[in-house]
């Protein structure tokens, strides 16, 4: 007699909403970007952009806080290409999924869901906001605009680290411990994304109209993902 048939149509690549809500969002800046006139889309493009040079001399001059902190956050959202837009899409979508889920922003209802989602965007933009600190230290006079989700894609990849690098606990299992800031898997991991941002440094090409992509808010984005990633998923973990 045959058993109940159990329907095992799933999404091949299921992503969390949360994830999912933020690809729509630089999807959509960027569509106003390129579909928008071209004055106004100027305007998008300096208003969100994060330009050093500007930043200094509002500090200096006294600007309004919204002008300056809004780039600051801003900047993630906006694009210089069709190219930099889909690989920070894909990444968005491998590194972002695995902390989503390791926040549980899936699971539950209610108000602790909300709180482990609201938890993972936190991280996402806190990471892109080291990115960005990290650039501005290093360039704080410079007038060439930083754009894209990088810095924060970054930390997501250094959350993931954190994660994937722990060691197995008895009979090949993991438990919720991460991988030890100075552990030798960790290092590693580290130096090598390093190595790999400063070789781009010789050859990161323009993404036109003097915007380029900053492997400085790469390494920014990481180092603030790496330190940080165990106080989230300590919180996401009491939210369950």
């Amino acid at each position: 007699m045959a058993g109940p048939r159990i329907s095992s149509r799933e999404p091949i690549l299921s992503i969390p909403p949360v994830v999912l809500g933020l690809l729509w969002v630089m999807i959509a800046v960027f569509a106003l970007q390129w579909f928008l006139p071209v004055a106004w889309g100027r305007r998008l493009e300096m208003a969100l952009a994060f330009i050093p040079l500007r930043f200094q001399q509002g500090l200096y001059n006294g600007g309004d806080a919204f002008s300056l902190a809004l780039p600051l956050f801003g900047h993630m959202f906006l694009h210089g290409g069709l190219i930099h837009i889909a690989s920070n899409a894909l990444w968005l979508v491998i590194f972002g999924t695995g902390v989503a889920r390791r926040f549980g922003a899936e699971q539950g209802e209610g108000a602790a869901r909300l709180s482990r989602n609201i938890m993972f965007l936190t991280y996402f933009l806190l990471c892109g906001l080291g990115g960005v600190i990290f650039y501005y230290a290093i360039y704080p006079s410079s007038p060439v605009p930083l754009v894209g989700a990088s810095g924060a894609i970054s930390g997501l990849m250094a959350g993931t680290f954190r994660v994937v690098l722990r060691p197995l606990r008895g009979a090949g299992r993991f438990d919720r411990t991460l991988a030890r800031l100075f552990s030798g898997p960790v290092l590693i991991a580290t130096v090598a994304f390093v190595i790999m941002n400063l070789l781009t440094a010789f050859a990161s090409p323009s993404l036109g109209e003097g915007i380029r992509i900053a492997w400085e808010a790469h390494i920014g984005g990481f180092l603030v993902g790496l330190l940080t990633f165990p106080i989230f998923d300590r919180a996401a973990s009491t939210a369950r």
